[in-house]
């Protein structure tokens, strides 16, 4: 078993949500409705806010315990994330960009060539990241995640605004990584041709 959130989370207001899910390895999408906690729940487990209780640990290593006091920085989570909105470096270059995280982690499992290859971002190497479309700003945020030497992927929508061939070589692509490279991924999806196609288990929420 990989993941493990047993926690409790309100934003000011009504929001309350109380989460027990259980993540084995392998791809597990993470399905409902909008407004339902799915991406509170990725904010969560990557540190970006803190539960009201309860804990989240990932194989041995305690992300946040409440009770016993302990949160790990977000940085020393070890997680690649690809949000909805991509979050990139606006002054730096899509190749500065991708850099970012592989020039720290020099034991990545993935190559800068592999990932540009597989994205089929070659040629937005050199432009800024504001120029760039919705769905080549993803396939860029996706493609930082990757090289970022993750021990796990939280992927948030990352395939709006993909063209339907090119999401199906993607999402091909990551289900070959998940099994060969043993990158256990959680998928926050609404497109159920994905979801069917890639996932070994489905958690509603």
């Amino acid at each position: 078993m990989s993941l493990s959130v047993h926690c409790q989370f309100q934003y000011p207001g009504m929001f309350y949500l109380d989460v027990n899910v259980k993540c084995h390895d392998g791809i597990t999408a993470l399905c409902g409705p909008s407004g339902s906690g799915k991406t509170t729940l990725v904010n969560l487990i990557g540190g970006l806010i803190r539960p009201k209780s309860g804990h989240i640990k990932f194989h041995e290593k305690v992300f946040v315990d409440i009770s016993a006091k302990e949160f790990l920085a977000p940085e020393a989570r070890r997680l690649g994330i690809v949000f909805q909105k991509s979050l990139l470096f606006p002054h730096l270059t899509v190749k500065e960009n991708l850099n970012f995280g592989f020039i720290r982690n020099k034991s990545s499992k993935f190559s800068l060539e592999k990932v540009v290859d597989l994205l089929e971002i070659g040629d937005l190497l050199q432009r800024r990241t504001q120029s760039l479309s919705g769905g080549q700003a993803r396939r860029v945020a996706l493609g930082r995640a990757l090289l970022s030497c993750p021990e796990m992927l939280l992927l948030d929508e990352p395939f709006t605004g993909l063209d339907h061939a090119l999401k199906v070589r993607i999402v091909e692509h990551l289900k070959h990584v998940a099994e060969e490279k043993q990158l256990p991924i959680l998928l926050v999806s609404h497109d159920q041709e994905v979801v069917q196609a890639i996932t070994n288990d489905i958690v509603y929420i």
